[in-house]
């Protein structure tokens, strides 16, 4: 009898659960007393991080084929599989997003003057960023994030208890809603925006219906930001950094699986009564910071190592209300500030000699200087962004298999 294909793998779109994670796929393995003709291959992999991926078609052990141009690979001919082997696909995807990277960022001030600002740069450098005014509406957004919801990027603002939603380059909300009491700055994850509240609450939303609402109480207080002179309130990998004001000299770390508190003290954290705004950013290198520009100094902090370090340099500015920090290019973040409608530019990449400049008006970053003492800034950049490391792969593969 005629031997028959057979295909021994068909998977559509699997994602991988940790997108950093070692590739390990096995494809069939033969018993002693089996063997295996294979015809062809296909590994595909897609998805905007799929250039960090790599195949690499292995059989016990040995390298037989290794994808060339593009990420797929794609391999058809005669294997042959002997009794007791393993044949499999694997590969390391590599570190940070391989591609084209781009900034992308709402500011909202109570200057009609200003109004509503949408910042687009390269995601490279700073001095890329070019803005566009879209309305002259005054806003008191204290606080702002972006997220991407079922495909479509949108900005997010928060006054009070109230969360407005808008679309890229939106000038008004497509829907907002109230929950819980009062708060001044918000995180989000992803899934959830967190906002903070006052002692242990912390208010969550669910992003993809906006409606799915509870309270977090954590285990101890933490320090929320204030209305006035107010810090920051950040995510970063499971844990959100809570700073109540410019001037203070702690910092309160919450774990989200566990809800606890700890807190860091260190007189490094006053950066001066006020604070322009904060935000995490994460270098060329891959080292995660927060960057704070203060009204008398500013700070950075290395999240992995514990590290802080307080710089005197300042533009004397203060947001009063709200944050205007975000970051724009790798290790590279744009502070905006009340006074003289300042706009600072950080860059940590060689954090032993940072670069730091200060304007007042007439920069580049926004079309008229009216910014008014209550304004938010929300930046993505997509190479920072999870979404930018993102993968799927699909698995096809044929051909004959032979019993003894």
């Amino acid at each position: 009898m005629a031997d028959q294909v057979k295909v021994f793998k068909n998977q559509n779109d699997v994602v991988p659960a940790d997108m950093d994670a070692a590739i390990d796929y096995t494809i069939l393995t033969t018993s002693s007393t089996e063997r295996a003709v294979i015809k062809d291959v296909s590994f595909l992999v897609e998805g905007s991080g799929a250039a960090r991926v790599t195949p690499i078609l292995d059989l016990d052990g040995f390298t037989v084929h290794t994808a060339g141009t593009g990420t797929s690979l794609l391999v058809d001919g005669t294997l042959i599989m002997g009794p007791s082997s393993t044949l499999k696909v694997i590969g390391t995807p590599a570190t940070g997003f391989i591609g084209t990277d781009y900034f992308r960022g709402m500011f909202f001030t109570n200057g009609s003057n200003t109004g509503q600002q949408y910042l687009v740069g390269d995601g490279v450098t700073a001095t890329s960023i070019t803005p566009t005014k879209l309305s002259s509406n005054s806003s008191n957004w204290s606080s702002g994030v972006t997220a991407i919801v079922g495909g479509t990027r949108f900005f997010y603002f928060l006054t009070n208890t109230t969360i407005h939603k808008y679309a890229e380059q939106a000038t008004s909300a497509t829907t907002s809603w109230n929950y819980g009491s009062t708060g001044y700055q918000m995180t989000t994850d992803g899934t959830y925006i967190y906002r903070s509240g006052v002692n242990r609450a912390i208010y969550r939303t669910l992003l993809s219906d906006h409606t799915s609402t509870s309270t977090l109480t954590t285990t101890s207080n933490y320090g929320p930001p204030g209305s006035n002179q107010g810090s920051y309130f950040l995510y970063h990998d499971g844990k959100i950094y809570s700073k109540e004001s410019g001037g203070q000299t702690h910092m309160d770390i919450i774990t989200l699986s566990n809800l606890s508190v700890t807190r860091k003290s260190n007189s490094n954290f006053n950066v001066g009564s006020y604070s322009d705004g904060a935000c995490i950013t994460t270098t060329r290198a891959g080292v995660t910071y927060i960057i704070e520009q203060g009204s008398s100094e500013w700070s950075h902090y290395n999240i992995a190592t514990d590290t802080l370090v307080r710089i005197n340099d300042s533009g004397g500015s203060s947001t009063e209300y709200g944050n205007g920090a975000a970051e724009v290019a790798p290790g590279i973040v744009l502070i905006f500030g009340e006074n003289s409608d300042l706009a600072t530019v950080i860059d940590i990449n060689d954090v032993d000699n940072p670069v730091w400049s200060s304007n007042e008006g007439s920069h580049q970053f926004t079309t008229e200087y009216q910014y008014g003492s209550t304004f938010s800034f929300a930046g993505y950049l997509f190479s920072n962004s999870p979404e930018a490391l993102d993968f799927k792969y699909s698995v096809l593969v044929s051909g004959i298999f032979i019993e003894a």
